[in-house]
């Protein structure tokens, strides 16, 4: 009796012991001899042959993550891409990726211990990626590519479509078309293919937040409250010149963003000059204090408290010695906005 029972000690001990060699998984563990790679998007269809150096490369970004049992693959619809490497044209292994930490393998799923599976790296044999700053959100998505891309040598503006588009912030976690703001600068993934109207226009695969400057906003929120106060100054202008020589917490490239922006949402040309520039390049006459074209936006003495997310200071809308109006302002971002207020007012 004894011995029987030690035999079947012996035997469930090793059943525990197989159960739990099999909790966890490392590909760089397994033996494999491959020459090549089918490599398929599950979001889209599209199917790659990877040579053996390509397939090396695969293999290398996985091959040192230890992936911990999960369960089954019931609770999964679909995978983000298949990865079967294959000796020739027999198939040796299979893997199923679900977002940056979920391996599926021989019908359960795996997630990612210590490190991230490289999605990028996977992406960039179905899709490619540049950077560019959010200019436009009410009319769909409008963005700016920077200056150094090949999507800029096409076109200074591309329309975004957003159908079916995974959009990210910058701590990963999802977010809706809703939530990118004016000035976003974002990584866009897309297929790499572009058509050539004005804007041109691409279909993004995926867009992330690089980096959030909400002031951007608050600039533009500033800008609109003082270009519609006193409606009668704008008649007949044909630009808009801004006195930007005061305005702090942006780099010359978020300048131009908002410059950009207020082009496009007004519809005038946009320029940059003091008072002083204005009159000697002959746009203001300086004797009659008048400007007959335009209006000149000044907003100055600006203070931004970051850990309130208070930007205040002055703002002045001038076309002529008697047409002029200006206040002192706080502007306040909140839920998602910015609020002005505004005090000693004047009006000239």
């Amino acid at each position: 009796m004894k011995r029987v029972i030690y035999l079947w000690s012996v035997i469930i001990a090793s059943l525990i012991l197989a159960g739990c060699s099999k909790k966890t998984v490392m590909i760089g563990e397994m033996d494999m001899d491959f020459t090549n790679v089918d490599f398929k998007d599950g979001r889209t269809g599209n199917q790659v042959t990877l040579n053996t150096e390509q397939s090396v490369e695969i293999y290398n970004t996985l091959e040192d993550i230890e992936f911990v049992k999960e369960g089954t693959n019931e609770s999964r619809t679909g995978w983000d891409y298949w990865i079967a490497f294959m000796k020739d044209s027999e198939l040796v292994k299979e893997f199923g990726i679900h977002g940056n930490d979920i391996l599926e393998y021989d019908g359960y799923l795996y997630k990612a211990k210590d490190a991230s599976i490289d999605t990028d790296y996977f992406n960039s044999y179905f899709y490619t990626t540049f950077h560019a700053r959010v200019i436009g959100t009410e009319s769909g998505l409008l963005i700016s590519p920077d200056n150094d891309t090949m999507e800029a040598s096409s076109s200074d503006k591309i329309s975004v479509g957003l159908n079916g588009t995974k959009i990210y912030d910058q701590n990963n976690n999802e977010i809706d078309q809703d939530d990118l703001m004016l000035g976003d600068r974002i990584k866009i993934t897309y297929n790499g293919m572009i058509a050539e109207s004005y804007p041109a226009q691409i279909s993004a695969h995926q867009i992330e937040v690089v980096e959030r400057n909400i002031i951007i906003e608050g600039y533009l929120a500033i800008i609109d409250d003082l270009y519609k106060d006193d409606s009668a100054l704008n008649s007949d202008i044909a630009l808009i010149a801004f006195d930007t020589s005061e305005w702090i917490n942006l780099t010359d490239e978020e300048k131009q963003a908002i410059l950009t922006i207020v082009r496009d949402r007004y519809g005038f040309e946009v320029i940059e000059g003091t008072f002083d520039e204005l009159a000697e390049e002959g746009l203001i006459d300086k004797d009659k204090l008048y400007f007959p074209n335009g209006i000149l936006i000044k907003i100055s003495e600006l203070d931004y408290n970051e850990k309130k997310q208070v930007l205040s200071g002055s703002m002045k809308k001038w076309r002529s010695g008697s047409g002029a109006i200006g206040a002192d302002f706080k502007a306040k971002f909140e839920e998602n906005t910015w609020t002005i207020t505004k005090e000693n007012m004047w009006i000239s």
